[in-house]
Order: C-alpha cells, then sequence, then structure tokens
C-alpha cells in the first residue's frame, strides 16, 4: 500500500530541524508534488538545495547574523546525518521564547496503484505506531480532521531532540492521488500551526 511511509514519517519527525491574521503571509507551491502552503512572512523557508543551504549560511556568516546562520547550519547538519531533504521545510524566526523553534515540514511519499482515500485510516494507524515503538517517541491514537485540502487524520505526541529536550509534535496525514502528504509541526501548538494547515491546497 506504501513504500515504507510509515517509517519515512518517523525519521521525518526525529530528523527535522529544530500570528496573527493581520500578519503577512506568502504561498509557497510545489507543482511537482502538486500542492502549496502558506507560512507567515517572518518564517524562514530551508533551501532544497544543500549547496544553496551551505550558501546561505556563509552568507549569513558574512553578515553578522550568527542566530539565524546557526539555526540553519543545524539543520544542514542533520541534514548531512540523515541524508533526509523535505519538499518543504520552514520555520518560525524571530525564534519564540522557548527551547525548541516551531517548524513546519511536507513529505510526501508514493502509493502503490488502487490505494484510495479509505485507506488512510489504516496508514495513520500504522505511522502512530511505528512512532510508538520508537525508542525516542510517543504516539497518541490517530484523530480524524477535516481540512479545506481534504479528509485528514492527525498523529500527536512527543520527540527526543536532544538528550535532554522533547518537543511536541503534530503530524497530518492526507492522500492527494498517488501520495501520502506528511505535514509535520514541532514545537508548542499556536494558532499559527492551524493556520498553515488549513492553507495547504492540492492541485
Amino acid at each position: 500500500m506504501i513504500r515504507g511511509a510509515a517509517a519515512t514519517v518517523a525519521v521525518l519527525l526525529l530528523a527535522a530541524g529544530s500570528a496573527g491574521a493581520a500578519e503577512s503571509w506568502r504561498a509557497v507551491a510545489d507543482p511537482g508534488a502538486g500542492y502549496s502552503i502558506s507560512v507567515p512572512m517572518a518564517w524562514q523557508v530551508v533551501p532544497r538545495s544543500t549547496p544553496e543551504l551551505n550558501a546561505l549560511i556563509a552568507r549569513l556568516r558574512k553578515e553578522k547574523r550568527a542566530q539565524l546562520a546557526n539555526q540553519y547550519a543545524q539543520i544542514a547538519a542533520t541534514r548531512r546525518v540523515t541524508s533526509t531533504v523535505y519538499r518543504f521545510q520552514a520555520f518560525a524566526w524571530p525564534a519564540p521564547k522557548g527551547p525548541v523553534v516551531p517548524d513546519v515540514t511536507v513529505k510526501t511519499d508514493p502509493l502503490t496503484a488502487g490505494t484510495t482515500q479509505a485507506a488512510l485510516p489504516f496508514i495513520a494507524r500504522q505511522v502512530a505506531e511505528a512512532l510508538a515503538a520508537s525508542a525516542t517517541a510517543t504516539a497518541a491514537a490517530p484523530v480524524r480532521r477535516t481540512l479545506p485540502a481534504g479528509p485528514a487524520f492527525l498523529v500527536t505526541g512527543t520527540t527526543r531532540v536532544t538528550k535532554v529536550l522533547r518537543s511536541r509534535y503534530a503530524v497530518y496525514l492526507l492522500i492527494h492521488g498517488r501520495r501520502l502528504y506528511s505535514i509535520s509541526f514541532r514545537g508548542p501548538k499556536t494558532a499559527v500551526e492551524g493556520q498553515i494547515i488549513r492553507s495547504v491546497r492540492f492541485g
């Protein structure tokens, strides 16, 4: 049904780098994956290209923007270790108070021919079970949600960020066409998170 998507989502959550209505937002379209998503204008979008990411880090350091450069450098370091590059990744900036910088990632996994929306509850249970079985994460039972982009399931829990730090996470699972979309958040739950997930559109 899915090609290792449950395990992939578990890796996604463990590997991710560390507002109101009047705030300016920007939409980012990904024609190759058939979706778009919006984030606050102040959020920093992570380049998918590793050379572009490294160049951005070097430029920020040259501009003496050390904190932002270090945040991107953490993401680059995680990418080197896990070889995980998301379809989309962005994080809140300036970083709010707290040990975890809120972020959002989008990942897609191919579905086998014939897989329909009816399979989504089963896939969500697979994802939750994979996360719960991990030594570094917890997971609650999936909860059905209805979003503008379509029916979804939400899996929440905690994941270990460092040896001593844990973070809340939320992963929304949707099916469109022959893809499973995993849209994941880390950090405290905020109104911005709800706005971001409601901004997702297909087509």
